[in-house]
């Protein structure tokens, strides 16, 4: 990326490295901050077995029956190693970031997610780790071999160095410490606090506008959503422009993302193929996914809407008139392409009407991006539909994978959104009195306790933080007071839990009488422990019911930093 920032105002030389791992492709981007030079952005281009320099890499990686993985990336795709991981009987692990995905993200109506199987003794947060492992290794290869003191660079650094990961909008604080852990078990970072976290559009759109090409759009007060349709995911944005030289953005709807991203197109075709070719003599696993190579790289890319049939190959030189099929290719005709990519486009259409309408109807720029944007069909439908509505629709181009990876480290630089929307209510739950008057407390009769002080209560009850939809301000502390009674015997280390909720309206209590389990809509997000010592001893003494103890009133807090919420007390 060029280098027309300012000088690095930094105390010492730093690593800072950028890694978007996505459902089907990934990327890494390198940048060394030298005390009073301009950073510079370096793609990685070079990976393992890869044919010819790009800045993506398929996030495939092959283990063997012991769990123990064998190779990744471009490596996965050599007729060699297929023919290898076929003898030895290796399990391709693909599509697996998305075992990670919050279980409550919307999908496209009436699809089935159908994520291909993990291997049977790896989870999800073990390919995580293997993955940014192999990373890292492909990471010290640039360093060491593209600067002439590359090896000392590297040593030097590396310990030390922050990563950033980027993550779909619907990724939220668990799924954050669940990929900080697998860097930390991949040895690509020490301590957790190394790992930071933008979205995946959120990055894009920082590339985008730092590229040129939405010069024009750049005015200040402006709103623009972003729309990033990527292999698994697709993200929307509103924002407004608070500034533009240096950028500053603030969200004005809460992210979106939705289940309906590439793979769910290349689900669609394998279905099809697998009932056109059910019974023939490409009836066989490995024709259909040879089938399915061919639609990713030619039927997919190119169809335009217009086609009036595309081609598949199959393998071999056979034919079947009745199945479409001639000299090993499989013909699929346009309504058949049209109805692969129509769930998914619905879909992105669904969310843009929807964050057009929560951010007040007054966006009337749209930039997508993703490798599916990149699909004719799917561009032409989206332009259609912008150019109905009156709005102005981009696709500025360029690789999404260079432009999440390099956005991430502008974003590191810059801090550019400088306030955001909660995603949803966030909260705790809090003990009540006992109130047999209160009909919906009085149905927890059997629940009631005594406190320390002799009063009684019901645990359970809703107290919010931050509201949905509510402007969060980056670095902001968003607090709340807690009572809680103590006496001199009482353990003084407590913990709270934090949750959030999901929908309008949060309910008085977090579960229903004499369940377990959370009402639809909470979310488990942390617990927060802390020692209330010092509290205790500067607290004075009272008295209830005959029982003398301390009641101590403490602040909760969560801090924003980036797209991750921190709590403390």
């Amino acid at each position: 990326m060029r280098s027309n920032r300012r000088p690095y105002q930094g105390p010492r030389t730093q690593l800072v490295v950028s890694i978007d791992i996505g459902t089907t492709f990934s990327a890494a981007s390198v940048c060394i901050l030298q005390p009073g030079t301009p950073p510079v952005f370096e793609e990685i281009l070079r990976w393992p077995k890869q044919a010819n320099p790009d800045a993506k890499v398929p996030s495939l990686v092959y283990y063997d029956s012991s769990g123990k993985p064998r190779c990744f990336g471009a490596e996965t795709d050599s007729p060699d190693t297929k023919a290898e991981a076929d003898e030895e009987g290796w399990i391709k692990a693909e599509w697996w970031k998305l075992y990670l995905r919050p279980d409550y993200l919307p999908k496209i109506d009436g699809i089935e997610i159908e994520i291909p199987e993990l291997p049977p003794s790896r989870t999800v947060d073990d390919i995580f780790a293997d993955f940014l492992e192999y990373v890292k290794g492909q990471l010290q290869v640039h360093v060491t071999s593209s600067h002439g003191n590359g090896e000392s660079l590297w040593n030097s650094l590396y310990r030390n160095m922050d990563v950033v990961l980027t993550t779909p909008n619907g990724w939220e604080g668990r799924h954050q410490h669940r990929m900080r852990e697998a860097a930390i078990a991949a040895g690509l970072v020490i301590r957790g606090t190394q790992v930071k976290f933008v979205t995946e559009a959120e990055a894009a759109v920082i590339y985008t506008a730092e590229s040129g090409k939405i010069n024009d759009w750049l005015v200040e007060d402006e709103h623009l959503i972003v729309c990033d349709c990527g292999g698994g995911t697709v993200d929307i944005t509103g924002y407004r422009i608070q500034n533009v030289s240096p950028l500053r953005l603030e969200e004005m709807s809460y992210p979106r993302c939705y289940l309906a991203g590439g793979v769910f197109v290349n689900q669609a075709a394998k279905i099809y193929l697998m009932e056109r070719l059910s019974g023939s003599d490409w009836d066989d696993e490995t024709t259909i996914e040879h089938a399915m190579q061919s639609f990713e790289r030619n039927a997919k890319r190119s169809f335009d809407g217009k086609n009036t049939f595309m081609t598949v190959e199959l393998g071999g030189s056979k034919g079947d008139i009745k199945r479409g099929i001639v000299r090993g290719r499989l013909k699929i005709q346009k309504a058949d392409m049209i109805s692969f990519f129509e769930p998914s486009i619905q879909a992105i259409i669904e969310g843009l009407q929807e964050t057009l309408h929560e951010g007040g109807d007054v966006a009337n720029k749209i930039i997508i991006g993703g490798g599916l944007s990149n699909s004719p069909h799917v561009f032409s439908q989206l332009q259609k539909w912008a150019s109905d509505l009156g709005l102005k629709l981009s696709r500025p181009g360029g690789p999404i994978e260079k432009a999440v990876t390099s956005g991430a480290l502008s974003w590191y630089l810059d801090a550019s959104v400088s306030s955001r929307v909660a995603k949803f209510h966030y909260g705790t739950n809090v003990a009540v009195p006992f109130d047999r008057n209160d009909p919906e407390v009085a149905c927890r009769e059997s629940e009631k306790y005594q406190d320390v002080l002799g009063e009684w209560k019901i645990d359970g009850a809703w107290s919010e933080i931050v509201e949905k939809n509510e402007k969060i301000k980056t670095g902001k502390e968003y607090s709340a007071w807690f009572h809680r009674p103590f006496t001199d015997a009482d353990e003084l280390t407590v913990s709270m839990d934090l949750y959030a909720y999901r929908w309008s309206r949060p309910p008085r209590f977090i579960k229903d009488p004499g369940c377990n389990m959370e009402k639809d809509g909470f979310l488990h997000l942390c617990t927060v422990e802390a020692d209330l010592t010092s509290c205790y001893t500067a607290a004075p003494y009272s008295t209830a019911r005959n029982k003398k103890g301390q009641r101590i009133k403490y602040l909760q807090a969560r801090t924003l930093k980036g797209v991750e919420s921190v709590p403390h007390y």
